[in-house]
């Protein structure tokens, strides 16, 4: 029921759901399996499992600084794997506080840009995503306009049409910034990344100011 009914009420009241979603069915339904009495899947067979996870888990928390350099190695100019969001992210968060002195709250953006700045900002922003016919549901385009939002969009994705499309629309009197990012790990340095980005102030300034 936890596993199959969240997909299935989807069906049938035709709810759009996020494929991200689908994760927890890797975990939810060995679990179910293995609670099904008939199966009388045994204590050993547990441990057994329990001790493959564990030995898997540490040989691969070991391998992880071999697997990291290596994967950078092999993908030292691509921007997509080396795009340093978590810098971008800190730099936001510094330029939205410096002008508004609040929390940063709405991140507008593709799913791949808003979900980092949603973790790597200590503001952890709400991420809205343009263009997309049904949203993560954390935040919504009036509530943006009101707490105001940074937008940000990737030159380099195909999207990008779409993007500025919105952007043009929706944060015509933003302020608008060019700002590259670059990312160095274990001395090997990556490509420059260039974000266009677009700061709307939240509404109660734009009052405040008027009056």
């Amino acid at each position: 029921m936890v596993a199959l009914g969240p997909p299935l009420g989807a069906l049938a009241f035709v709810i759009w759901i996020k494929t991200d979603w689908g994760i927890s069915l890797f975990f939810l339904v060995p679990l179910s399996l293995v609670a099904i009495p008939s199966l009388a899947v045994s204590a050993s067979s547990l441990l057994r499992l329990i001790a493959i996870w564990l030995v898997a888990t540490l040989g691969t928390l070991v391998a992880a600084p071999f697997i990291a350099t290596y994967e950078t190695t092999q993908s030292i100019s691509n921007t997509a794997v080396l795009g340093s969001r978590s810098i971008l992210a800190n730099q936001l968060t510094k330029a939205w506080r410096m002008r508004f002195n609040s929390r940063w709250a709405v991140i507008a953006a593709t799913t791949e840009v808003a979900e980092h700045m949603a973790f790597y900002s200590p503001d952890h922003p709400a991420p809205f995503t343009p263009g997309e016919l049904w949203t993560a549901g954390l935040t919504s385009l009036e509530e943006a306009r009101l707490l105001g939002f940074i937008g940000i969009c990737d030159p380099s994705d195909p999207r990008v049409p779409t993007c500025r499309s919105w952007m043009n629309a929706n944060a015509a009197g933003a302020e608008r910034l060019t700002m590259t990012t670059q990312r160095s790990f274990f001395g090997m340095v990556g490509p420059t990344k260039v974000w266009e980005v677009y700061v709307i102030p939240p509404a109660l300034n734009l009052r405040s100011n008027r009056s």
